[in-house]
């Protein structure tokens, strides 16, 4: 069985107010945490903080950071909400290059946004797959998916990010699931392409939808 987390998302402040209520209320001991959608790194290290203080108990497997983010960031993270893995969009390479947080990149794991090339991944300690990403661009012939599919060939997949999938003309993710159907599509999915950590999903519904989408995908898979 896999490991399938739920998790905090922050594009949208509401949405992350209630995820907290939830988990602050549920009996929860992992989720995966999507700190991306805050800006501003004071928003961020409070989010962080609150964490710790009230969820001293969960771990945060994987954390999806920014490129931005800062070192105190990063070292809260490890030390803090026990997190094994942060990962940043791939093809952010060169900026991660010149970062401060450059230093952790033994922590840091490569998300596919679109292109994700072996040559971007020596400066990564190995991929966060993106499973709907990949499945969107397999499924709509986009040119950098062979590229895609190689770098996983050669390189470990230690988590996912699991979104939505819609299908209509045409197949897009979204990071709403509306049904269960909405996830049949990881029926598909190469079981090596299934992270050894944890497979977080991405998604603005509420904690308790997204563990009913997960006892769902746990059922299919």
């Amino acid at each position: 069985m896999f490991n399938i987390l739920p998790s905090i998302t922050t594009t949208n402040k509401d949405i992350t107010k209630i995820q907290l209520k939830e988990l602050f209320e549920l009996d929860i001991h992992q989720a995966g945490l999507f700190i991306t959608g805050l800006k501003d790194e004071e928003q961020r290290i409070k989010l962080l903080k609150k964490l710790k203080k009230k969820l001293s108990y969960m771990e945060f497997p994987l954390v999806h950071i920014r490129v931005d983010s800062s070192v105190e960031e990063v070292e809260f993270c490890l030390e803090h909400l026990k997190t094994k893995w942060m990962n940043i969009h791939g093809n952010h390479v060169e900026e991660f290059k010149k970062s401060p947080i450059y230093q952790f990149k033994d922590y840091i794991i490569a998300e596919n946004s679109k292109l994700l090339t072996s040559a971007q991944l020596s400066e990564y300690a190995g991929i966060c797959l993106d499973l709907s990403h990949w499945y969107e661009d397999k499924m709509n012939d986009e040119l950098w998916i062979d590229d895609v599919e190689i770098a996983i060939r050669e390189h470990p997949v230690y988590c996912n990010h699991i979104s939505a999938i819609k299908q209509k003309k045409d197949i897009w993710a979204e990071h709403i699931g509306n049904y269960n159907s909405d996830f049949d599509y990881l029926k598909k999915v190469p079981k090596e392409y299934f992270g050894t950590c944890c497979s977080c999903l991405e998604l603005e519904n509420s904690i308790k939808s997204q563990l009913e989408f997960i006892q769902y995908i746990q059922s299919i898979l």
